[in-house]
């Protein structure tokens, strides 16, 4: 349906990462396509990242509603995040494509797309080409999807028009409000009653032909659908007129927005009421100034600026500017049934018990905010938590504290802040509260939220908590001992705070207590108690300790060993998302160790795992498809792998794939590339990459043949231990090749391969008892 959207092209962003984006834009609307609330917020978060963005080495992430809407597009890829972040033209780029995707669906509906345009119509922005380029393509794109939505619905004959409405559109010239027929009325009361009649008899759902009748309605009482009227004119006249006001939102009031820039009609009029209320001392105290310096003005001049600037820097737009009636009435259609989503309409009588509970007590208050955000007898809200959270907050109640910067660190209810988190926990931590002083340390340790990375002082606050008997507190002090972060290594600390945090249940530290006990580090070393505490953790789903608690059920470590109950452990974790239990898991599949053999379900696990990076699964996939085990044997698949694992440095992996180039398996031969992995797993002392390397060597294969580099090379081998290398060391000194000939000590090389079981090797010494007899 929609043209495409092409404004802006990025090569910011490599063909993975676009396509990575392009994925979780997709995940996210397939989530949302169903809330209609989600949806409208994601096309204005889009418009927004398109327009708003600042310079390109201004952070991005520093803007309420860009941040939002790229965090939930780039997911858990925190480097695709900080490139969309410190870069307009990624941003730019992500919006584009989440606009187009959303139009392609059909999921922008008609009054969504006029409210958009009057935004960008009123939008102040720099005046230079590329963002007039921008404005205009938005534009053209917003009103091609618009008349493509109209044509559409025609063609497919999809207009059922409502008995309620038609009825309403023949009658509406004989209708009356406040005492007054419609047809009678100015403009700003026919848009009033179109949209309140209109939004009634529909109940907020209706279609893009029920929209349309809306224009037969209007010329029927004398209001063009092409007239102009003045925004703000239109607001400001519906907040002056209590009985319009009434009219338009049918008796409610609305309640304080924290974001006006997708419901800039609300906003406006939440303002405007705001001033005449509760903020009219700002008006007075300006005035009064104004006043004292000889300056004529008056309050009502004085809001309409005030408003009309809190609007330009809290939604970027200019207010006062002109639209068609047509499209004002789609407006407050939209910023209505928006409204309505979100709840931000309440009556008189909610307004009331809210008074009567902001006399409650700070500790009640923040009691409230519990309620609402566990659902705790009402319905789950965030939004109200916050609210709750921060009326006790602002009386000093700590624990209020703690819990509003909670809410702005995870931005539960509120657009996310680190700022602010950091900001509440520091005053919480004023009171001595525990969690907070923890927390602070959280925030020293990472450096986040305007505080610069500290140690020391997060070392401080830890301590502090800790000694509180704080558990997560203890638990990161010792973790701060153990490697000796912000305080001299001490291993001894360590465990004295990972035992106090693990005696009170604390599932991570329990985990890192059995560490401790595994490997003799600030304790003696006891298997037994490691089992101990790995159970523990374990039993309260901690991954890492139901992998570890698997390991030693596997090898009889400090408990009997029993294959069955490590698959089980090591199930558990894999379940989670382990990777190194998935690997594990994959293992017993593969062996049949506590489980039926299984090749396909080895490949699952090891598939599982490799996929989230982790080099031995990788390298346990190639050998499953170099050998065709389990799945069909795929060479280029094996090769894949094995170089995945061999980059992140698996000597193993390193080795094959050296094997693979050598050998001409599922690549051409080369071996100049076979000696780069081999030499690379040799650089790591592993015994199989010396000796394939001695062996290019030896025989002078991507290398000049060098007799003495191969001689070292399978001697380093050879005393690891490695077969081969002993029976070629063997070779080399009864052929003399790089060293004086000596039968005696090649016969030692030989017998060390034979003892293995070295073929090879065994004969060498028979040929050698025949030739000696």
């Amino acid at each position: 349906m929609a043209n495409e959207l092409t404004i802006v092209e990025t090569d910011v962003l490599d063909a993975g990462e676009k396509n990575e984006l392009n994925a979780n834009i997709d995940n996210i609307i397939a989530a949302h396509k169903n809330n209609r609330q989600e949806i409208n917020r994601l096309v204005f978060e889009s418009v927004a990242a398109m327009t708003e963005a600042d310079a390109a080495q201004n952070k991005l992430s520093n803007k309420g509603t860009i941040s939002r809407f790229i965090g939930g597009i780039t997911g858990s890829n925190q480097k695709l995040q900080n490139k969309i972040n410190s870069n307009r033209a990624a941003a730019q780029y992500a919006a584009q494509q989440t606009l187009q995707k959303l139009a392609e669906q059909n999921l922008m509906t008609f009054d969504l797309i006029t409210a958009v345009n009057n935004k960008l119509n009123a939008s102040l922005y720099a005046v230079n080409e590329e963002f007039s380029n921008i404005y205009t393509g938005l534009g053209k794109f917003f009103r091609h999807n618009r008349n493509e939505m109209v044509r559409l619905e025609t063609r497919l004959a999809k207009i059922e028009q409502n008995v309620q409405l038609l009825t309403w559109q023949n009658s509406i010239e004989y209708l009356e409000f406040d005492g007054e027929e419609y047809v009678d009325m100015d403009d700003t009361k026919k848009i009033v009653c179109l949209t309140r009649d209109f939004y009634d008899i529909t109940k907020g759902k209706w279609t893009t032909s029920d929209l349309l009748l809306l224009k037969t309605a209007m010329a029927t009482i004398g209001i063009q659908p092409k007239a102009k009227v003045n925004y703000f004119d239109v607001l400001k006249e519906i907040e002056y007129n209590e009985a319009l006001k009434e009219k338009l939102f049918n008796g409610m009031e609305i309640s304080p927005i924290e974001d006006p820039s997708y419901l800039i009609a609300m906003g406006t009029l939440q303002k405007m009421n705001s001033l005449n209320n509760e903020e009219a001392y700002i008006v007075d105290t300006v005035n009064s100034y104004m006043n004292e310096y000889g300056v004529e003005t008056n309050t009502e001049r004085i809001c309409d600026d005030l408003t009309n600037k809190y609007m330009q820097e809290s939604a970027s737009v200019d207010i006062n500017t002109d639209i068609e009636s047509y499209d004002m009435i789609l407006d407050l259609l939209y910023n209505l049934r928006q409204a309505d989503d979100e709840q931000l309409l309440i009556s008189q009588s909610d307004n009331l018990m809210l008074a009567e509970q902001e006399q409650q007590s700070a500790e009640e208050l923040n009691k409230i905010g519990d309620m609402y955000y566990f659902g705790d007898g009402v319905e789950q809200d965030y939004t109200e938590a916050v609210k709750w959270y921060k009326k006790s907050a602002e009386q000093d109640y700590a624990e209020a504290q703690w819990n509003l910067g909670f809410m702005y660190e995870y931005g539960y209810g509120i657009e996310q802040n680190d700022v602010k988190a950091v900001k509440w926990y520091r005053k919480s931590t004023e009171h001595g509260y525990a969690a907070a002083q923890y927390k602070l340390g959280i925030v020293y340790q990472y450096g986040y939220g305007g505080v610069e990375q500290n140690d020391l002082e997060a070392v401080k606050w830890y301590s502090k908590s800790a000694e509180q008997g704080y558990a997560a507190a203890q638990y990161k002090l010792g973790f701060m001992y153990e490697y000796g972060y912000g305080v001299k290594q001490n291993d001894v600390e360590a465990v004295k705070w990972y035992s106090k945090s693990a005696e009170q249940g604390y599932a991570i530290a329990q985990h890192k207590l059995g560490v401790m006990y595994q490997y003799g580090n600030g304790i003696e070393q006891s298997d037994v108690e490691a089992v101990k505490w790995y159970k523990k953790s374990a039993e309260q789903g901690y991954a890492d300790a139901q992998n570890d608690l698997g390991f030693m059920y596997e090898y009889g470590y400090g408990i009997e060993q029993n294959y069955i109950e490590a698959a089980k452990w090591y199930r558990k974790a894999a379940e989670q998302g382990s990777d190194i239990a998935q690997c594990n898991l994959g293992l017993m599949y593969e062996y049949g160790k506590g489980v039926e053999q299984n090749y396909t379900e080895a490949i699952e696990w090891y598939k599982k795992s490799a996929e989230q990076g982790f080099a031995r699964a990788q390298y346990n996939l190639g050998i499953m498809y170099e050998y065709g085990q389990g799945v069909e044997q795929n060479y280029t698949e094996a090769i894949e792998w094995y170089k995945k694992s061999a980059e992140q440095g698996n000597g193993n992996a390193q080795c094959n794939l050296g094997w693979m180039y050598e050998s001409g398996k599922g690549v051409i031969q080369d071996y100049s590339e076979a000696v780069k992995w081999y030499n690379l797993a040799a650089e790591q002392e592993l015994a199989r990459g010396q000796y394939c390397l001695g062996d290019m060597y030896e025989n002078g294969k991507g290398v000049n043949k060098d007799y003495e580099k191969a001689l070292r090379l399978y001697r380093a081998a050879a005393e690891q231990g490695n077969d081969w290398a002993q029976n070629s060391l063997g070779d080399m000194y009864y052929y003399g090749k790089g060293v004086r000939q000596n039968c005696d000590t090649a016969i030692k090389w030989y017998k060390q391969a034979a003892n293995q079981g070295n073929e090879d090797a065994k004969e060498s010494l028979e040929k050698l008892a025949v030739l000696l007899n």
